[in-house]
């Protein structure tokens, strides 16, 4: 995927219980960021609730992490 300057990417997700089905909180969740063709990878933190659920966007080159 290719982002360019006025782009948005929006990414929400939730993490659950394979057994349970139920939303869980893990102690680290890490998005990583990798370009092919520079051979560059950016780690970026995200917040999960205690329901297991994230939301991240990135807009123009500005980090949102709810």
């Amino acid at each position: 995927m290719e982002l360019g300057p006025k782009d948005t990417l929006k990414l929400s997700f939730q993490v659950v219980d394979k057994d349970s089905g139920n939303g869980v909180q893990p102690h680290q969740t890490f998005l990583r960021f990798y370009d092919e063709k520079a051979n560059e990878e950016g780690i970026q933190p995200v917040r999960v609730s205690l329901s297991g659920k994230a939301k991240f966007d990135l807009v123009r080159g500005v980090l949102r992490n709810f």
